[in-house]
């Protein structure tokens, strides 16, 4: 049994060496586990600081962005009003203007119609002055021409005159 023994406590003993050797290798892949999972876990750290710094980042961008879209929005609205103040200001003047033109197109038009009616007037009481002048005329040449008569008339009165004149001093 000495012999059985030995063997027995030889094998125990190489098969003790092997599971330690064994165990001594479990550990070192634990090990080698264990750092690989810390480094993952280091990686995955870093990625997950890197994204949530990136998130935090466009998070940043997009507080950025709103905040600008939200002044550009503000500054649309106010270039809007301006420029409708500007047009409403544009469209009152024309519409000033317009009635302006209109009022002195109106005025020109009432002189226009006056100053026709003023000449329609005057043309009437040229041709009544015509008509005046051209009785005038007629009336001028009857009176010459009865002038004339009665100097004839009286030429001819003269000389029955001077003929009674010639029998009275004869007598």
């Amino acid at each position: 049994m000495g012999i059985l023994a030995f063997l027995t406590a030889s094998r125990l003993k190489g098969e003790l060496t092997r599971q330690r050797d064994e165990i001594a290798r479990l550990h070192q892949m634990l090990d080698v586990e264990v750092a690989q999972k810390q480094e993952t876990e280091k990686q995955y750290a870093e990625q997950q600081q890197h994204i949530q710094q990136r998130t935090d980042d466009q998070l940043q961008k997009i507080e950025a962005l709103s905040a600008d879209r939200r002044q550009l929005k503000l500054q649309l609205a106010e270039d809007r009003k301006k420029i409708q103040a500007e047009a409403e200001n544009k469209v009152k003047e024309m519409d000033i203007r317009l009635a302006t033109l209109r009022q002195e197109l109106e005025d020109k038009h009432n002189h226009h119609a006056k100053v026709n009616q003023q000449n329609a007037t005057l043309v009437e009481k040229s041709n009544q002055l015509d008509a005046r002048l051209s009785e005038m005329a007629t009336s001028l040449q009857q009176s010459e021409n009865r002038i004339q008569e009665l100097i004839e008339e009286k030429k001819k009165l003269e000389i029955d005159l001077q003929k009674i004149m010639g029998n009275l001093t004869r007598w």
